[in-house]
């Protein structure tokens, strides 16, 4: 069963890189009957592909917090650690590639601090 912290984060980072809602929905519903189709396992997220997302780890934290049994899932301080050699991965293609071709990233994790 998903808790619901794993599965937001998943589907706030869904939304976050692909600009589309998190579960593939045919009409607008309430959160009790978004909750009920989940478990009863009638509504599922939408897919996530690689090229939705600008490094690979983060569509495997995307994956990980979807996965139906909690001992299999990542914990959250191994997010937290992936996310952030992915911002540094993606900042580093950013300086080495400003060409401005594919392959560079475009997130902003954490980028306003020290700033008001």
């Amino acid at each position: 069963m998903y808790t619901n912290s794993y599965f937001n984060l998943s589907q706030q980072l869904t939304q976050l890189f692909t600009l589309k809602s998190p579960i593939a929905m045919s009409e607008k519903i309430s959160s009790l009957a978004l909750i009920i189709g989940i478990k009863r396992k009638e509504l599922h997220p939408i897919e996530v592909l690689k090229d939705d997302v600008p490094d690979a780890d983060v569509l495997a934290v995307i994956h990980q917090c979807l996965l139906y049994d909690p001992k299999k899932r990542i914990r959250f301080i191994d997010i937290e650690k992936r996310l952030s050699n992915s911002l540094e991965r993606c900042k580093k293609k950013e300086t080495t590639n400003d060409t401005g071709t594919s392959g560079t990233c475009s997130i902003s994790i954490g980028e306003t601090k020290g700033k008001n």
